[in-house]
């Protein structure tokens, strides 16, 4: 009888180690699961019951969530592709709208109907603005699902760049000036750069005055970029200006939405950069670090 008992608790104690033992491995594949996007199920050798139906109704929700995520992905796709579609779709009667105010305002010489033409081309501007924050939202989005990454110069890119926006630089008497490196390299998605490049020499466009000085090295794995220029208000250095809709334009005179570096600091961050502002009364500085990453 002792020995009976003794091969019972034995077998039961074999039993619970080997249920035990099954249930550690689900749990060490079940993490893997979670972690990495792969179509792998939970798979085991043991021919116990128990653990048989505890994998197929693991696996049924391990599936069941599969389809749930890839309907949700698939709407998001299609929903702000719709949203980009139709940016872009107001983007050109809005276009001409502008022009068709400015061609008036140059040809009408009445002071009431220049006033009511001026409040219509600062209305426009206004929609303009939120229709190109709308875009760079819609894109940050899109890039979140998918980068396209390729060899990028990113000296060419700044100088050709601010090589488009130089009348513009002209018109409102701001001196741009370069310290770049040669041939900054870098493997990064090459639309996300521009943007971010585009939007900083925006920036300063909206905010700047008399001068703005890029300088651009490299470290072994960053590439440092630092952007300094005299801002036309005085800044608060206690604000974090970094946050989304928080502005330095208290006044709300150009219809700040306070976006602009919060667009920045999202484009640097979708490529695993960093960006950190510096303020002092009126001087203005942006300093961004950006992987160079390998193309092994």
């Amino acid at each position: 009888m002792v020995i009976f008992l003794s091969l019972l608790v034995l077998l039961l104690t074999s039993y619970l180690a080997f249920i035990i033992y099954n249930l550690f491995d689900i749990n060490r594949q079940l993490d893997y699961i979670i972690t990495h996007d792969t179509n792998a199920e939970l798979v085991s050798t043991s021919k116990s019951f128990l653990i048989r139906r505890f994998l197929d109704s693991n696996n049924q929700l391990i599936q069941k969530n599969k389809q749930v995520h890839r309907e949700h992905w698939n709407n998001e796709k299609e929903f702000h592709q719709s949203l980009s579609n139709l940016s872009h779709d107001l983007k050109t009667p809005l276009t001409v709208s502008s022009g068709y105010v400015q061609l008036l305002l140059k040809k009408q010489n009445d002071s009431t109907t220049q006033e009511l033409l001026k409040k219509t081309e600062s209305g426009l501007l206004t929609i303009e603005n939120y229709l190109s924050y709308l875009v760079e939202y819609t894109l940050i989005h899109e890039k979140k699902l998918q980068m396209d990454f390729e060899m990028v110069n990113f000296t060419q890119l700044i100088q050709e760049e601010a090589f488009v926006y130089y009348e513009n630089f002209l018109t409102k008497n701001i001196e741009l000036s370069f310290d770049l490196e040669d041939n900054l390299l870098l493997i990064s998605d090459l639309t996300v750069l521009k943007r971010v490049i585009q939007n900083l020499l925006g920036n300063i466009l909206k905010h700047g005055q008399t001068k703005a000085h890029f300088t651009g090295k490299k470290n072994p794995n960053q590439i440092l970029l630092t952007i300094k220029n005299d801002s036309l208000q005085s800044i608060d250095p206690d604000e974090n200006l970094l946050n989304r809709f928080t502005t330095n334009d208290r006044s709300r005179q150009n219809k700040s939405t306070g976006l602009g570096l919060n667009i920045i600091k999202e484009l640097v961050e979708l490529l695993d950069g960093t960006i950190q502002l510096t303020t002092e009364k009126t001087s203005f500085q942006v300093d961004i670090t950006l992987p160079i990453r390998s193309n092994t």
